[in-house]
């Protein structure tokens, strides 16, 4: 064996694969690999070098050129999450195309894209939908776009890099009407890789970014260890990222005091636990009640704007109309504690009680 090999990979390589190192004075040209029934097998070179002395990029290279054992694909999922933007899914480039076992290059100055797997090449310009293949141009309905700082591919070039198979993994949520995407998975002959999506990227990217105020009366708080913490109500947060969790639950992400929290809730509440405008600004309370708010107290005095925004929504209510007015009760059932029943006349809690 070549010194240059020999003093990188060692004498043995392993009986599962036979490996074909390519060198020219001394300097490494292309590594390929064959399974060890080489008579009955072609060899595919999938790393390529203009020359060089340099074995460090391949030194792990064998866990990618290793025949899947019993012939069956390596399965593997990865973490990133896809999004789905105008019906097209795009999935994470590095972290999917390493995991195929081929090669991202991307220059953000000129915004050129290069992407090897096998023997197939894909030239790429960030935002562009025209694609050089090899010797062949391609247009795609999407580009490659940067979105929340990774470089993404349309589904479809990924297809057609590592010419995958493509399955789609779909939940519902009561009709079939109202399914929706969780996965997709890429198979070849040596991998099946399963890349979980986030199908309501789109719904609310108008809010990544932006600062709102948390109404924790609606939900509960935990940092990313799932350890349940207390933040104060309608804290200034930054909202990160929503995913959904499973059918009608979803995940908020937020930036509170430098670190994450997540927020989980039904998706129709995101808009009573996230106040896009400023509710200190929209109510006139005094101090004395903004502190009770924030700290989910209540009092006789109180309005029932206050009370809303100090416990949230009651479980059940019952308001009359007189000549002279209003009187309106409303029960919060608790699990502890007993069930609280809060007495309005006009509009201003006169009583609390326990039953």
């Amino acid at each position: 064996m070549n010194t240059v090999a020999q003093n990188n990979w060692g004498d043995y390589l392993g009986v599962q694969v036979c490996y074909i190192v390519v060198i020219y004075n001394n300097k490494v040209y292309a590594v390929g690999a064959t399974s060890n029934d080489a008579a009955d097998s072609s060899i595919s070179f999938e790393y390529y070098e203009q020359g060089s002395s340099n074995m460090e990029p391949w030194k792990d290279k064998s866990i990618n050129l290793t025949p899947p054992p019993n012939g069956k694909p390596v399965v593997k999922t990865i973490d990133d999450k896809g999004v789905i933007i105008k019906n097209n899914t795009m999935l994470p480039a590095v972290q999917v195309v390493k995991n195929m076992g081929g090669s991202v290059q991307f220059d953000s100055k000129t915004k050129n894209i290069t992407l090897k797997y096998q023997k197939t090449t894909m030239q790429a310009k960030l935002d562009s939908k025209s694609v050089q293949i090899n010797d062949a141009k391609r247009s795609y309905a999407v580009a490659p776009q940067i979105i929340d700082g990774k470089l993404m591919l349309p589904l479809k070039m990924a297809q057609d890099l590592f010419a995958a198979k493509i399955t789609v993994d779909k939940s519902q949520i009561g009709h079939p009407s109202s399914s929706y995407i969780d996965a997709v998975t890429l198979i070849t002959d040596t991998t099946k890789l399963t890349v979980p999506v986030n199908d309501l990227y789109e719904a609310y990217i108008g809010y990544y970014g932006k600062t709102v105020w948390v109404h924790t009366a609606h939900t509960l708080i935990s940092d990313l260890s799932g350890n349940y913490v207390n933040i104060k109500n309608l804290a200034q947060v930054k909202l990160t990222k929503v995913e959904r969790n499973i059918g009608d639950l979803i995940d908020a992400y937020f930036v509170y005091k430098g670190k994450t929290y997540k927020a989980p809730m039904v998706k129709s509440d995101f808009k009573y636990v996230f106040y896009t405008s400023n509710p200190y600004q929209q109510y006139k309370f005094s101090q004395k009640h903004w502190r009770q708010i924030e700290e989910h107290t209540i009092s006789t005095g109180m309005t029932s704007d206050m009370v809303y925004l100090s416990w949230g929504w009651y479980d059940q209510n019952m308001k009359t109309t007189y000549s002279w007015g209003t009187t309106e009760f409303w029960v919060y059932e608790r699990s502890y504690g007993g069930d609280k029943y809060l007495y309005f006349v006009n509009d201003v809690l006169q009583s609390i009680s326990t039953y």
